[in-house]
């Protein structure tokens, strides 16, 4: 019994090495789509014509593009097949609040909802970003409901952003 139990730990410990290993080396095929993101943040869609130890080669619709391997941050698999693709305009932030994720430094926008509210937030920095806004009926009659709304956020990993902020309301008289 003692020995089915060590061979049953070995295989199964040796089959999640053999998983961890194959799944780092995600080196995109021949004519594979993929999104290329640079270091210094450019990106760039295309398929791939050759990769080595030293360059990518990839085909896009503007020509082929040579990239330095030790300079990709990330690669992709591209798997969009439609016409048009964009960012998420409002990605930092939900219907009433911001989310965790960080306005770029020097970029901002403007938010209204449903004609009432209307928002402002700006990016101080790249992981700092202060808003605010007013409620526009109770403007109309005299007392106006304002808010303001800092926040600190970074990036963790590709996939998670923590952060923290603050929704401070006020109304003058």
């Amino acid at each position: 019994m003692k020995n089915l139990v060590i061979k049953t730990l070995l295989i199964g410990l040796l089959s999640l090495i053999s998983y961890s290993l194959t799944a780092q080396n995600e080196i995109p095929q021949e004519s594979q789509n993929v999104i290329v993101t640079m270091e210094n943040g450019e990106i760039y869609r295309g398929a791939v014509v050759k990769k080595d130890k030293k360059e990518l080669i990839l085909a896009t619709e503007n020509g082929t593009l040579t990239l330095l391997v030790d300079k990709i941050d990330t690669i992709e698999n591209d798997e969009y097949t439609g016409d048009y693709t964009f960012e998420t305009p409002h990605s930092t932030r939900y219907f009433l609040n911001t989310s965790a994720m960080p306005i770029k430094k020097g970029k901002g926008y403007y938010q209204n909802i449903m004609v009432v509210i209307n928002g402002f937030n700006y990016g101080v920095t790249d992981n700092i970003s202060i808003g605010g806004g007013f409620e526009f009926i109770s403007t109309i009659l005299g007392t106006p409901a304002w808010f303001f709304t800092p926040k600190a956020s970074f990036k963790v990993s590709e996939k998670i952003h923590a952060g923290g902020g603050a929704l401070v309301f006020g109304a003058a008289e």
